[in-house]
């Protein structure tokens, strides 16, 4: 198949990807609402043709990429006139951000009405540096024929990618990775912060931690991260973690499945955001909300806990 790729949106992660294909040979036509300046320079000497409105990047095109914020972007772009009534029949729209099943199944749907195929293939494995390298892990739901067509180009974007069922399976995994990924986080963040807060000192903590039971390799990621000075470009903002909590929560109440710790997970995030901003680094969030909160609320209780009693301990 020739691929003459439509790619929508070059945040952090599409960028990356957007500027993979057309240095490996593929006809790439970008659109972005606001595209950085920066990044729209480099894609046009990769050799992306930077399309001025939905209309232009669907015109001569046989795939259509996504990477939006979620999918409500998703469904208002796809389904958006200006470029639902253009995509020529026969194209294969690859939808790589993280969505919520039922919205991707019913914008398929409406796509398939019009004989165009749709695939999900969130990225979950890689990040932003992953997408750089060319590394990332792909999990696709969707028709298999569909898939085999464009199996090609995501070679040429991903390491990885696993094709796990029918359309919206590749977003459900996502949000299962995440909702683990993420629960996972906070727990340490939180758990560091107590440590932190009784006097034990953060990296005298981590490598205790390390030699007890609770030490694994996602530990040691997160205590790393949480003890460093902040660094660089916000990767992951937060009301992006939030958003994929919040699919998390709903796709449980739609399914009746078992969801307390998803709820409360969302909750914390729900509440990091609120505290401090959306646009602020996800992976160190419940660590930032607890330092931040904490510092409201001890106001010496540590040095009281340590000093001399002369009365009973309190039972706990």
């Amino acid at each position: 198949m020739d691929y003459r790729v439509g790619f929508i949106g070059l945040g952090t992660i599409g960028f990356p990807i957007c500027r993979n294909l057309a240095q490996s040979g593929a006809d790439v036509a970008a659109y972005d609402v606001n595209p950085r300046a920066d990044r729209a320079h480099a894609l046009g000497a990769a050799g992306v043709r930077m399309a001025a409105s939905l209309e232009d990047v669907a015109r001569d095109r046989n795939v259509i990429v996504t990477v939006l914020p979620d999918s409500a972007a998703v469904e208002t772009t796809l389904l958006n006139p200006e470029l639902f009534e253009r995509i020529e029949r026969g194209t294969v729209c690859v939808e790589m951000s993280s969505g919520y099943p039922t919205t991707t199944i019913r914008i398929g749907r409406s796509l398939g009405a019009r004989g165009v195929s749709m695939i999900d293939a969130p990225i979950c494995n890689g990040s932003v540096a992953g997408a750089y390298e060319r590394r990332i892990t792909l999990c696709v739901g969707g028709d298999a024929a569909v898939l085999e067509q464009v199996r090609p180009m995501l070679g040429l974007i991903a390491k990885t990618f696993i094709h796990v069922g029918p359309l919206g399976s590749g977003h459900a995994v996502k949000i299962v990775n995440n909702a683990i990924l993420m629960g996972f986080s906070a727990l340490v963040e939180e758990a560091m912060a107590l440590g932190v807060a009784y006097g034990i000192e953060g990296e005298k903590l981590t490598s205790t931690l390390r030699e007890c039971s609770a030490a694994n390799v996602q530990f040691d990621a997160v205590s790393r991260r949480v003890l460093r000075a902040p660094d660089g470009e916000v990767v992951f903002q937060l009301y992006l973690a939030a958003k994929d909590l919040r699919y998390a929560s709903a796709l449980a109440g739609e399914l009746g499945s078992v969801h307390l710790v998803a709820d409360a997970l969302h909750n914390l995030y729900e509440i990091a955001e609120r505290v401090l901003g959306p646009a602020v680094e996800a992976d160190t969030a419940a660590w930032n909300l607890v330092q931040r909160l904490d510092a409201r609320r001890r106001r010496g209780r540590r040095d009281e806990l340590h000093a001399p009693r002369r009365d009973a301990r309190p039972e706990v």
